[in-house]
């Protein structure tokens, strides 16, 4: 992702990783979350993916590679991080 920042948007990252789980404003960036089949970079299938009013999402986080990217406010790519999960 690092050849990416600053120059791919929001959709060209969408074709690369699938849609994002969520996004939402915060600070100065809208941060966006993406997960992807552990150790491989395809979209997680829709069977995985949160349903409204089915409560907290309790995704397997061990199945999944779970990424941070923040886009500013013309949807350019501008920071990215994994989430880490302690065992």
């Amino acid at each position: 992702l690092e050849p990416k920042i600053g120059k791919s948007t929001k959709s060209d990252i969408a074709s690369l990783l699938g849609n994002p789980i969520y996004c939402r404003q915060e600070s100065k960036y809208e941060k966006c979350e993406y997960r992807s089949a552990y150790s491989q970079n395809g979209p997680v299938p829709d069977m995985f993916r949160k349903s409204d009013g089915l409560g907290p999402d309790l995704s397997p986080y061990e199945y999944f590679d779970v990424l941070y990217l923040y886009f500013d406010g013309f949807h350019v790519l501008q920071e990215w991080e994994p989430v880490v999960m302690g065992r």
